[in-house]
């Protein structure tokens, strides 16, 4: 967002949850304001975001690390992991998918793409 200057008005940053069961919405508040200012977490019903990560081709998986059963009745504590698909999407304005970000993308990869989009009026006004 800082290397897209004046330009990242055109731009809404958002975090959609895969795991509403842990991310309420005052977990989700405190959370994005370790990344940016302007970032918007969103969270939902257990379907709601189940039709969100189908839409995006998201795969996530609880796990359940073995330091966390316990040993007298083999069954988890309450401790999970969430493991899942690693990437960023953009957007356009009307929802359609402009580009997909990997994990690990270089920021300055990222900034160029949206550059491309926003000269292209793929973001909107």
């Amino acid at each position: 967002m800082r290397q897209l200057g004046s330009r990242s008005q055109k731009v809404q940053p958002l975090f959609i949850t895969l795991d509403p069961e842990r991310d309420t919405s005052q977990v989700l508040a405190e959370y994005v304001t370790y990344f940016h200012p302007r970032l918007i977490g969103l969270t939902g019903t257990a379907d709601q975001i189940k039709k969100v990560a189908k839409t995006y081709f998201v795969r996530s998986q609880e796990y359940i690390p073995d330091t966390t059963l316990d040993q007298t009745t083999n069954r988890a504590d309450g401790n999970y992991l969430l493991d899942h698909t690693a990437a960023s999407y953009l957007l356009g304005t009307t929802g359609t998918g402009l580009a997909l970000f990997h994990h690990g993308t270089p920021p300055e990869d990222i900034v160029k793409t949206i550059h491309h989009f926003i000269e292209r009026d793929a973001l909107g006004e």
